[in-house]
């Protein structure tokens, strides 16, 4: 049996998380039972969040050892140095940053009208800083550090 398609992980999760068993849900399917597990617990966004802060509370403490350090910073450089994975890294890279720029929690700026952004653009090479622009197009709910404002 071939391995699933990314189409039938969500069938294969909703399964597991309808309680049947994992380990039997991935024999059917052909797939790696521990992998099925860990997607049916990260579908449930309070178990992925803290799982998320436990990953990254672990790499800080391997990263904290120097030896580690060194060596995750070595199979990088081997990564980077295969011109498929460069391309993929930067197009991941690319459309995660996207992403971002289109949320107005990173990138307030794209809560400005057309001619708010003139204006702000205009103020910002006049050497303005940025809440002190927000302030000035009278954009004070964008002020985050008080700016003209305080």
């Amino acid at each position: 049996m071939s391995p699933p398609s990314a189409s039938d992980w969500p069938a294969l999760i909703a399964r597991v998380r309808a309680g049947e068993r994992a380990k039997d849900v991935a024999r059917e399917a052909g797939v790696d039972g521990r992998r099925l597990r860990m997607k049916a617990l990260n579908a449930d966004p309070e178990f992925a969040a803290a799982n998320r802060e436990r990953s990254r509370e672990r790499m800080k403490a391997l990263h904290a050892d120097p030896e580690f350090a060194a060596a995750s910073r070595e199979r990088m450089k081997a990564l980077n140095a295969d011109p498929e994975f460069a391309a993929a890294h930067r197009e991941r890279n690319r459309e995660r940053m996207k992403a971002l720029n289109a949320d107005p929690e990173f990138n307030p700026l794209v809560l400005l009208t057309e001619a708010e952004r003139a204006d702000y653009d205009t103020l910002k090479q006049a050497g303005y800083t940025r809440d002190d622009a927000f302030f000035a197009i009278g954009r004070l709910d964008l002020v985050q550090h008080g700016g003209a404002a305080a």
